[in-house]
């Protein structure tokens, strides 16, 4: 997943940090069964966004999901601000 945005697996070190390095956000992934974010993973998402000063994004794949399939969990700010710089990568 790291890879998709530009970056590397952070490693055991991680913690209280995101997952990936090396990327413009502050990318955290989980795995889930039903493919539904909990609570707990938005909440440390944003927290890890703001402790690395970056906006913050929530990657849940199911076991065996393919990564362009998986579940996406951002602020509508951030998502306004991609579609602000890339016009029309975004469809309406």
């Amino acid at each position: 997943m790291c890879e998709l945005f530009g970056g590397k697996r952070r490693g055991p070190d991680g913690y209280g940090q995101s997952d990936c390095v090396d990327t413009d956000v502050s990318v955290q992934v989980k795995r889930s069964k039903r493919g539904v974010p909990e609570g707990r993973w938005i909440e440390t998402a944003k927290r890890h966004g703001r402790n690395e000063k970056k906006d913050w994004v929530l990657i849940v794949v199911r076991p065996g999901q393919h990564a362009e399939n998986a579940l996406v969990v951002c602020s509508l700010g951030y998502l306004l601000r991609c579609r602000a710089t890339n016009p029309g990568s975004i469809e309406q």
